[in-house]
């Protein structure tokens, strides 16, 4: 008998391993003294290591798959003592198969270390460890490969270029089609000569129409208001991050800044997003209840609000539907107009055809009278 001192690590996920795997739990011969675990075997266990040599995948050198194979085999000895080395041997690599072997054999390989704590996996996948990040790793390295994760800035940075972009044009349209002002065409430099062409088409559409200008209010409320999401923030506003109507803080008189359009302080949003990402984040969209759903900020509000104008049975497909009524009345009164004036053309072309037999049969009459009168002047 021999005595097998386990690594203290290796052996805590390799028992657990055969546990979760195999439903086998730790042998009585394993005996714990302070932090040393060790196993009284007759096993051979260079005899062990030799088993395993043909498998794809297996580290010898690797302290838990050392250990795992250990226990396993210890197992298996322990519930046959008798068998010969050639049948043992047959019936430890009968019980792993390889389809399981990839399980439960943590392969030096895929072994990272995150956050202090080292990570063993079958695969060289590994998708669940940093929250949103999938590493794959692709081959061994010399030496111990540092990974930093950091928050992508750029593409931060890119994504409000593009809501500004996006919010300004939305806003161009709105006061397009409310307002009947050729300026606002003019001021849109970025135009070709073409849309300009068809803007000019829509212009003043909806100039009586309300709900636009509605709509426009309610989305420069939800753009210049705070978002308070805790009681330490430091960035609660557009404006904060250099995200405003008058970003520029240029104190002259433009027009153009009194249209609602959104203006970005580059050099600000620069330092703020360095600074303050997590906040600017957050004021796009949080909880306020605790259940995990975001129910405040500013695109969430945003969704909201256009939400309730385009979605099905929503302001403007009741507008539609509501115009769509009115245009099929006039329609129809205008169909009943027609055939009614057909029939009044018709009842007057009798009445002209009529009036016209009588007036000619009057001036027949009186030719015959006149004759009648002449000859007896004759006479």
């Amino acid at each position: 008998m021999t005595n097998y001192t386990f690594n203290p690590d290796a052996f805590a996920e390799a028992s657990a391993l055969l546990s979760n795997y195999y439903g086998i739990e730790l042998l009585p011969s394993i005996s714990r003294k302070d932090d040393t675990i060790v196993l009284e075997t007759s096993l051979d266990i260079d005899g062990i290591r030799k088993i395993f040599e043909d498998l794809p995948g297996v580290s010898g050198n690797d302290p838990t798959v050392l250990d795992a194979l250990i226990l396993l085999s210890s197992y298996i000895k322990s519930n046959a003592p008798l068998l010969d080395e050639e049948s043992f041997a047959k019936a430890t690599k009968a019980y792993i198969r390889q389809d399981v072997l990839r399980l439960f054999i943590f392969c030096e390989e895929n072994k990272c270390s995150y956050e202090g704590i080292t990570i063993r996996r079958p695969e060289n996948t590994i998708d669940d460890v940093v929250p949103e990040v999938t590493l794959n790793i692709l081959d061994k390295t010399e030496k111990t490969a540092k990974i930093s994760v950091k928050p992508d800035v750029e593409s931060a940075k890119d994504a409000l270029i593009t809501f500004v972009g996006k919010y300004n044009q939305a806003i161009g349209q709105l006061n397009i089609l409310s307002q009947n002002k050729q300026e606002l065409i003019d001021e849109m430099d970025y135009l070709t000569d073409e849309e300009k062409k068809a803007q000019r088409e829509k212009l003043g559409m909806f100039l009586s129409d309300s709900s636009l200008n509605t709509l426009k209010s309610n989305v420069q409320a939800i753009t210049q208001a705070r978002y308070p999401f805790n009681e330490n923030a430091e960035i609660t506003m557009l404006s904060q991050i250099g995200i405003a109507t008058n970003a520029s803080s240029y104190s002259g008189y433009t027009p153009s800044k009194l249209r609602g359009y959104l203006e970005i302080d580059e050099k600000k949003l620069d330092a703020e997003l360095e600074k303050h990402l997590e906040d600017i984040k957050n004021i796009f969209g949080y909880d306020t209840d605790g259940d995990l759903i975001i129910d405040s900020g500013i695109g969430y509000k945003l969704d909201k609000q256009l939400t309730a104008y385009v979605q099905t049975g929503g302001i403007f497909a009741l507008k539609t539907s509501g115009l769509d009524t009115k245009i099929k009345a006039s329609e129809q009164k205008i169909t009943r107009l027609e055939s009614q004036m057909e029939q009044k053309e018709a009842d007057l072309r009798n009445k002209y055809g009529q009036m016209e037999g009588a007036l000619n049969s009057l001036e027949n009459q009186q030719t015959t009278i006149s004759n009648f009168s002449n000859r007896g002047n004759k006479e």
